[in-house]
C-alpha cells in the first residue's frame, strides 16, 4: 500500500472508518490456544483478524472498519486479551489533534466510541489493570504535549502536561506503578514521573517496558547506525545491548536480534532461536513463550511471521498490509 507509512519514531496509521461490523469471520472462529490480532489495511476499509497461532488457516473476523482513504488503524490490545482500544481520524481538523479514542470488544465486535480531539500518532498504551488507556493529546505549533488517561466509560484526565518539548509518549508503568514516558527534545529524556533520565545522542523509539517494569529498552536511531540501549527504573543506570532489536521473554529471558539471527537467553548466556534475516525484526511473545511474532518490510510491503521456541519458522499470509496489534485471550 503506497499510503502506509512510517515516522521516525513511531509507525503511524490513520483511519476515517467508524463503524465497525461484526462477522461470523472465514472460515469461523479461531481455534482453541494462542490467538494473535491483526488489523488488515486495504485501500478503502481495515479489517480485524483474531488468527490461531497454532493453524493460520484458522482465523475469526472480528470487524470491518470502511476506510476510504486508505489508511488504517492505530490500535493495541488490553491485557486481558478480550478488548482493543484504536485510534481512528474522522476525517475533521488534522491527524495530530482531531483523532478519536473506540475499543472494540474482541468477542463480540462491538465498538464504542471514548474521547476525541487526540493524535493520532501515539499509539494507546493500556494501564496493567486495563481500565484504562493513556494518550497523547498535541498542540505541535505551541510545543505543548498532555498525556491524557481515560477510562472505560470516557472519563479523562490529564497525567502528564509537557512544556517546550519536540514530542511526549506514554511508554507503560514501572514496577512501583509510576508512569513512564519519554520527552523529545533537545534533551532527549525518559522520565519515571517527573523525574528524568538524560538519554545519549540519537533518536529514541521502540521502548519496551520489561514484564517485571523494571528495565525499559529502546532503540537510538542515528545516521548509519541503530544502538540497543536499557534502562534500570530502579537506578535510572543505562546499559548499551547487542544486536539490533530486543524484545522481553519466553519468561525472564531476553530475545535479540544480532545480525538476522534471532538469540534467547538470560543470566549471560544465549542460544540461537532462529535465522530469520536482517530485514526482519521480533515484537513480542504470547503470554505461555511459545510463539514469537516477527515482521519483515519489502519495499512498501510487511508480512508478518511466528516462529516457535523450538525455532520453527512460519509466515502469516494476508492479503493487505497486516500490523500486529497483540495477543487475545490473556495478554499483550
Amino acid at each position: 500500500m503506497t499510503q502506509k507509512f512510517r515516522l521516525v519514531f513511531y509507525a503511524a496509521v490513520l483511519s476515517v472508518g467508524l463503524v465497525l461490523a461484526a462477522s461470523a469471520g472465514l472460515p469461523g472462529a479461531a481455534s482453541a490456544g494462542p490467538t494473535l490480532v491483526v488489523a488488515e489495511y486495504f485501500p478503502d476499509r481495515t479489517r480485524v483478524w483474531e488468527v490461531s497461532a497454532a493453524d493460520f488457516q484458522s482465523r475469526r473476523l472480528v470487524g470491518e472498519i470502511r476506510d476510504p482513504r486508505g489508511y488504517g488503524l492505530n490500535g493495541s490490545v488490553a491485557p486481558d486479551g478480550r478488548t482493543a482500544a484504536y485510534l481512528v481520524w474522522p476525517g475533521r481538523n488534522r491527524p495530530e489533534t482531531g483523532a478519536e479514542l473506540w475499543v472494540l470488544d474482541l468477542r463480540t465486535g462491538g465498538g464504542r466510541r471514548l474521547g476525541a480531539d487526540l493524535d493520532l500518532y501515539s499509539a494507546p498504551r493500556w494501564r496493567p489493570d486495563g481500565q484504562a488507556v493513556i494518550l497523547r493529546r498535541a498542540d505541535y505549533t505551541g510545543r505543548r504535549f498532555g498525556l491524557v488517561e481515560i477510562d472505560l466509560i470516557g472519563r479523562e484526565r490529564e497525567v502528564v502536561s509537557a512544556q517546550g518539548a519536540a514530542a511526549a509518549f506514554p511508554v507503560g508503568w514501572d514496577f512501583t506503578g509510576r508512569l513512564v514516558w519519554v520527552s523529545i527534545g533537545p534533551p532527549n529524556e525518559v522520565r519515571l514521573a517527573d523525574i528524568p533520565i538524560p538519554l545519549p545522542e540519537g533518536t529514541p523509539r521502540d521502548f519496551t517496558i520489561a514484564p517485571d517494569g523494571r528495565t525499559l529498552a529502546l532503540r537510538l536511531a542515528a545516521p548509519g547506525a541503530t544502538r540497543l540501549l536499557t534502562v534500570d527504573l530502579a537506578s535510572g543506570r543505562l546499559n548499551p545491548e547487542p544486536g539490533e532489536a530486543l524484545v522481553w521473554g519466553p519468561g525472564p529471558s531476553r530475545t535479540r536480534l544480532a545480525d538476522g539471527r534471532l538469540m534467547v537467553g538470560s543470566d549471560g548466556r544465549q542460544r540461537i532461536l532462529g535465522i530469520v534475516g536482517e530485514a526482519t525484526e521480533p515484537l513480542g511473545w504470547d503470554p505461555a513463550g511459545r510463539h514469537l511474532v516477527t515482521r519483515t518490510v519489502k519495499g512498501n510491503r510487511q508480512q508478518l511471521g511466528l516462529v516457535d521456541a523450538a525455532g520453527a519458522i512460519r509466515s502469516l499470509e494476508f492479503e493487505g498490509y497486516p500490523e500486529f496489534w497483540g495477543w487475545a485471550g490473556g495478554g499483550s
